[in-house]
């Protein structure tokens, strides 16, 4: 009885000793925290000390002493997912991926509901191509594509690759390799009975992002036809029909419809919806429902919300249509209700208003509430700040902000309501109470009496007919000491797309939906193919929103380093830093070791030149007022 006492007491103390390790940590007293979690150990080694100890040798710089004492956590207990995390992420700053990859996946089975696990593994595995899937793998991150909140931008290469490798679906995404429909129409009834089509890996992907591969379009694209053709002669069971072409309905509408028609599909479409508006609601066919939802928008059919509501119960596949139905128009709804702000005086910022009415700009799953540079924004935390993000299109940079700073108030505008109504109906779906949306031009928040902490306003000056003259407004609105976040588009980095641009001004193109179809259906007559596969890179070109953005946009200036450099010495505004990879960083930091913070523009316009696709997404930067 004695002995079994003394344990507990040595029991006892080790905890109290690593309770104490873990205050110390708080404090970022780390040599305090290593004694007492070492204290915890020579009582009794256990996983909770022996994880504080790998935690604390990590930050301290002694990596490998820290893998050895955290391989050594999951060795006494498999199931401390911490330690995976914390193994992932030493991993992944290290450049090794492929081991990131296998500690964040072990920590997701070790505990499923972890979502930052789940976030952290996607972020790595989205960097990659496989040639061959582990099924282990393959079903972790099944358990990410079913987790909400996750962001999945960027993840449209890598599920393909999986889905084109896999053995499960490789036999459905060889038909990729029919360029022309008859072929590919012959196959597909051949194996229109294989169970690779409700593959629950490739059915669940299948709309969560864009995919930017010309043969994935063109497959699918041709599997939409398919679908519709066969409508009366069913090769497939009815409940695979329905999954398939619930889940291809949502690609096609997160793509705005972007995909070539031919004048028979046309046809057979607008006779198919005929067809159903002709039905009672609880009477529609769900598998004609979603194949008329592969072509165009279902809440325009006529008695579109009792057919959402009629599709009761059933697989979360078939929830889709119902989903695109309700919240397209509960939009509709909140439009009605936006306040004004300001008036839409300027003619340039109208015709750029009408151009978001008609493709609100861009379509989002999930936040990234992280703080982007501690270093720059990080004393904004508490500081109760006033943020203003003037030009917020669809919200998730404002929805983030407001993550973020949740103490700070948000206010966000933008010309479009219809961009506006897709911001509050994710706001109202967050649960983010520290922010108001409202409608107006930038141009005028000059009538704003408040100034802002940190003013935000990514890709929108460049779309103004005098950028300067909207940038010295927001300058205006801003505090002494304040901060400011620009996003500008490259000249050097957009080649390709200038070249398109110009084509389309040559040859008379209309920026209409059709007319964008068109000039991609036909985009050999006017581009050569190095400027035609440079663009096929471009996620943007992908989805029709976001094509016109990139190709058609009413109004578009572009920037280079020194013009930024003169735009700032202008305003008066201190130029912080680039807000850019922790690669192309330390790369640069190599090359001009005199400028340990990379904050000389002449640099940067020196590395651009040498490397124009550095910045190919655009400028973003921070900047400061004095």
């Amino acid at each position: 009885m004695r002995e079994q006492r003394g344990s507990f007491v040595g029991a006892d103390s080790a905890q109290r000793a690593c309770s104490k390790g873990w205050d110390y940590f708080k404090l970022e007293r780390f040599g305090e925290a290593e004694a007492h979690f070492r204290q915890s150990l020579s009582v009794a080694e256990n996983a909770e000390a022996l994880y504080g100890l790998g935690v604390t040798l990590n930050v301290t710089g002694r990596v490998a002493d820290a893998i050895e004492c955290l391989s050594r956590v999951i060795q006494l207990n498999p199931y401390f997912s911490l330690a995976y995390g914390v193994l992932g992420d030493i991993y992944a700053a290290q450049g090794k991926g492929v081991a990131a990859i296998e500690y964040f996946a072990q920590g997701v089975a070790a505990d499923p509901n972890n979502s930052e696990y789940k976030m952290r593994l996607v972020h790595i595995v989205r960097t990659m191509s496989f040639s061959k899937i582990n099924q282990n793998l393959k079903g972790v991150l099944l358990a990410c594509l079913e987790t909400p909140g996750i962001d999945f931008a960027d993840f449209g290469r890598t599920w393909l690759s999986i889905v084109e490798s896999d053995d499960a679906t490789h036999e459905i995404y060889k038909l990729s390799r029919h360029k022309e429909y008859p072929s590919f129409k012959a196959v597909f009834e051949r194996i229109a009975d294989s169970e690779a089509w409700i593959d629950p890996f490739f059915l669940t992907g299948l709309g969560l992002f864009v995919v930017p591969d010309p043969a994935f379009e063109r497959w699918a694209t041709h599997v939409r036809r398919a679908l519709l053709e066969t409508l009366d002669h069913n090769p497939m069971d009815t409940e695979s029909r329905e999954y398939l072409a619930c889940a291809l309905s949502r690609y096609c509408f997160l793509t705005d419809y972007i995909f070539e028609e031919t004048p028979e599909e046309l046809e057979a479409v607008k006779a198919l919806k005929k067809q159903i508006e002709k039905q009672r609601p609880e009477e529609v066919s769900l598998a004609e429902l979603v194949v008329l939802g592969c072509y165009v928008p279902l809440y325009r059919l006529k008695k579109a919300r009792k057919i959402a509501e009629s599709l009761l119960g059933g697989d979360h596949v078939s929830q889709i249509p119902k989903s695109q139905i309700l919240d397209a128009l509960e939009m509709e709804k909140i439009r009605k209700k936006i306040p004004s702000l300001t008036p839409i005086l300027d003619e340039t910022s109208q015709k750029v208003q009408m151009q978001y009415e008609e493709f609100p700009y861009p379509s989002w799953k999930a936040l990234c509430p992280d703080i982007r540079d501690k270093a720059v924004e990080g004393h904004l935390i508490g500081a109760g700040a006033k943020i203003l993000v003037a030009g917020t299109g669809t919200g998730r940079e404002s929805l983030e902000l407001a993550t973020v700073f949740p103490d700070a108030q948000v206010l966000a505008v933008d010309l479009s309501k219809a961009s506006l109504s897709y911001a509050l109906l994710k706001k109202a779906e967050y649960g983010i109470e520290n922010i108001t949306f409202k409608h107006g031009d930038l141009l005028e928040l000059g009538q704003l009496e408040e100034q802002f902490d940190y003013i935000a306003s990514s890709g929108v000056l460049h779309h103004l007919k005098e950028p300067m003259r909207g940038w010295r407004v927001l300058t205006d609105r801003l505090k002494p000491g304040g901060l400011m976040r620009i996003a500008l588009y490259s000249s050097k980095a957009r080649k390709a797309i200038n070249e398109a641009r110009e084509r389309i001004t040559e040859a008379g193109i209309g920026n209409d939906a059709l007319s964008i179809r068109e000039f991609r259906r036909d985009i050999r007559k006017h581009l050569k193919l190095s400027a035609i596969k440079e663009l096929e890179n471009f996620l943007y070109y992908y989805t029709l929103p976001e094509c016109r953005d990139l190709l058609f946009h009413v109004q578009e200036h572009q920037y280079d380093i020194p013009l930024i450099k003169v735009s700032l010495e202008e305003l008066g505004l201190e130029f912080v830093k680039f807000y850019i990879g922790p690669g192309t960083l330390e790369q640069y930091v190599r090359r001009y070791p005199d400028d340990p913070g990379a904050v000389n523009l002449d640099y940067w316009d020196r590395w651009e030149i040498a490397r124009p696709d550095t910045f190919a997404g655009m400028y973003r930067f921070w900047c400061r007022k004095p």
